[in-house]
């Protein structure tokens, strides 16, 4: 006959039947340390089939599994539905938010991109006037080259 090790899963299924057993009280407060202080659980009863309260209890923590799992997805769905611009207020299926989520990033991506561009060109002029700056400092020892006065084709 095949039974339950009293490993850590088994503590875990337990643990979270507890927390939802609050509402039945089918299962006692004596059934839990039972399993809990006992090395083997019987897996089936004398005709081969699991006993039906734990398969209730099966039920319950996957369903509760099943829930979580949802409302985590849900959460995250909700929370990408906050950083759309787009989303003010209308209601929008999951579909359209991954939708609306990949354009808004894809047009992220592009101003990322030019004002990347944009940035480098600034700093390509921003080298050149201070070589120009540079060029012109270098030559302040001589006197500034002297300008040609232009013959207005006057007599005096």
């Amino acid at each position: 006959m095949s039974g339950y090790q009293n490993t850590p899963m088994k503590k875990r299924v337990v643990e979270e039947y507890k927390r939802q057993a609050d509402d039945s009280n089918d299962m006692s407060e004596g059934y839990y340390n039972n399993m809990m202080s006992s090395p083997e659980m019987p897996k089936c009863d004398q005709t081969g089939q699991e006993p039906e309260r734990e398969k209730r209890i099966r039920r319950e923590i996957a369903n509760s599994n099943e829930r979580r799992r949802m409302q985590s997805i849900n959460s995250g769905f909700q929370q990408l539905r906050n950083l759309i611009p787009a989303s003010d207020g209308e209601k929008l299926s999951k579909a359209a938010i991954l939708q609306q989520t990949s354009q808004y990033l894809y047009k992220l991506q592009k101003e990322k991109d030019q004002l990347g561009s944009a940035n480098m060109q600034l700093k390509h002029m921003l080298s050149k006037f201070n070589n120009m700056d540079s060029d012109s400092c270098s030559g302040q020892d001589s006197p500034p080259p002297k300008r040609k006065k232009h013959d207005t084709g006057k007599v005096t």
